[in-house]
């Protein structure tokens, strides 16, 4: 027989021989999104911002830009500076990086389970497995896929190093442990707003363990500083995000509406233990229908035995109310917006797994039924999380054969270029500025080019309408742009808000006017009128993309 030792090295040898499978492809592909470029653009021009990056970025860049003010991340932004300075322009050294915060993390989640099990006096060895779900939770390969989801991984490194010291103090009651603690928190919540809402899983995750260990008053005594703590850093980033930042808008939830909220955390819910990143697609298993839907049941179903089998009957309305409540809590930021897409449920999944460990450390051991099952939705994790890493160098490719064919034909000389490109195809078709991508394609070096207009005919959903469904006609110094499709629209900057109404003007950062003049009900522009106001002769050019690649009009 072999030594638990030994099956443990055999075991974390396999795991290691099908996460770099899967990785390496995803490292040694790795190429930066537009999106990536200017995340990296903005942070080396502030560092320090007290606004989010691209708040400063847009606001030096086109004054006329409208932001929201809402995101206060200053520490993210000094996170890409620090990365930039040592790492340069290597994209693989940038995902790499990625991924080792990402194993961090992994290896923090041991730490933490493992600490967590000295309190229930447990010697099962799932404080090693469970870990393993979030090693190949599937929404993580868009943060280690893409600059943007970098923050994700920040959050939960600092949030996860925050619990893990207040498990530290409440073990030792040591005063440096708790202080320590609180310090990670507020730095989390510099990396990305969403952080804030830690302190409320944290203290509810500490609640079921109080529960569960039968109210002990040392315990009782422990919480209440950790919360005192918390709460005393959730005022100073109150008064870092209003004062500093200057931030004033105090309507963040003057639009929610209660039923929309419940039925887009109820969708978030589901896409955060699907087997899939949500937000960038969802694959499926096979092209037959019933295939699918087979999969699908099995992975259901052992979703519901690992469920029912767990929970106590006695406390299964605790339990469950305090899962809810904990999901619901790092869902909020984008529930109240209708529910977050691709890497925003990383953060969910993870305090998920951590109530989930606390819940099975209360019961002496789990039956065979139970093991079957967590081994059915782990092969599925390891399977999504491998179908969307594929998906992720295919769009890496997409991306560089469409931007190089408009390489060629781009002039850097005309006064204004006007893009008709679609914007949300998919990853690969990330330009929210591209002027900033070919400067970095023509010198290899961050640098904008500033004569791009970006008018652009954006369209969510179905590629077929974006293709066909546009027209430019050109009348005089006019130009009419129109499309017969619900789902496209236009834009006159590189944000722009979707509500319109019909006979909304705009003046762009150079010399044409952009008009809506026809909605459809979304409120949404489909036809614009692009209209010169300044009339010296000035040349424009229009750079459509169609079939995969761009041409002149």
């Amino acid at each position: 027989m072999l030594s638990v030792k030994v099956k443990n090295i055999l075991f974390f040898s396999v795991i290691t021989g099908i996460y770099l499978c899967i990785n390496i492809p995803l490292i040694k592909n790795f190429a930066f999104l537009n999106d990536d470029l200017m995340i990296i653009f903005y942070s080396r021009k502030f560092p320090f911002p007290l606004f989010t990056f691209w708040e400063n970025g847009l606001k030096d860049l086109i004054p006329n830009a409208g932001t929201d003010s809402f995101r206060y991340r200053p520490l993210s932004s000094f996170i890409f500076f620090i990365t930039s300075f040592l790492f340069g322009l290597k994209p693989w050294l940038w995902s790499l990086a990625a991924q080792l915060n990402h194993i961090l993390n992994f290896l923090l989640l041991i730490l933490i389970f493992k600490r967590i099990r000295t309190f229930f006096d447990s010697k099962s060895n799932l404080y090693l497995i469970l870990p393993l779900f979030y090693l190949f939770y599937p929404g993580n390969v868009a943060n280690v896929a893409w600059a943007a989801g970098r923050m994700d991984l920040a959050v939960i490194l600092f949030c996860l190093s925050s619990f893990y010291f207040s498990l530290k103090y409440i073990e030792q009651r040591n005063f440096y442990f708790l202080l320590i603690s609180a310090i990670l928190f507020f730095l989390a919540t510099l990396v990305k707003e969403n952080a804030t809402c830690w302190f409320a899983v944290e203290l509810l995750l500490f609640w079921v363990i109080y529960r569960i260990k039968n109210k002990p008053a040392e315990l009782f005594k422990s919480l209440l500083k950790i919360f005192k703590s918390k709460v005393s850093i959730l005022i100073l980033y109150i008064i870092c995000r209003s004062v500093l930042a200057g931030v004033t808008n105090k309507e963040i939830l003057a639009n929610v509406k209660i039923i929309t909220t419940i039925n887009a955390f109820l969708k978030s819910l589901l896409f955060t233990f699907l087997p899939v990143d949500s937000g960038t697609f969802i694959y499926s298993f096979d092209s037959s229908l019933i295939t699918s839907i087979i999969l699908y049941s099995i992975y259901f179903a052992s979703l519901i035995v690992i469920s029912i089998l767990i929970y106590s009957r006695k406390k299964i309305f605790v339990y469950s109310f305090s899962f809810l409540s904990i999901a619901f809590i790092t869902l909020f930021y984008y529930t109240i917006a209708g529910g977050g897409t691709y890497r925003l449920f990383a953060l969910t999944f993870t305090s998920s797994l951590i109530f989930l460990f606390i819940i099975i450390c209360a019961k002496e051991k789990l039956n065979f039924l139970t093991k079957i099952s967590g081994l059915i939705i782990f092969l599925f994790f390891v399977y999504g999380f491998n179908k969307v890493s594929d998906y992720w160098i295919v769009n890496y490719k997409l991306q560089e054969e469409s931007l190089s064919s408009l390489i060629n034909i781009y002039d850097k000389d005309k006064e204004n270029v006007i893009l008709d490109y679609p914007h949300s195809l998919g990853q690969a078709s990330c330009y929210s500025d591209i002027g900033i991508y070919l400067y970095y394609k023509a010198n290899n070096e961050i640098g904008r080019y500033n004569n791009i207009t970006e008018l652009a005919g954006i369209n969510s959903h179905v590629e077929s309408h974006y293709i066909e469904g546009c027209s430019i006609e050109k009348k005089d110094e006019t130009y009419i742009l129109t499309s017969g499709y619900n789902d496209t629209f236009f834009s006159p900057e590189p944000f722009y808000t979707q509500k319109s109404s019909v006979g909304e003007k705009f003046n762009n950062q150079k010399d044409y006017l952009f008009e809506v003049m026809k909605l459809n009900s979304f409120n949404k522009p489909t036809v614009v009128k692009l209209q010169r106001i300044n009339y010296q002769n000035k040349e424009i050019s229009i750079i459509k993309y169609s079939n995969g690649k761009f041409e002149k009009y």
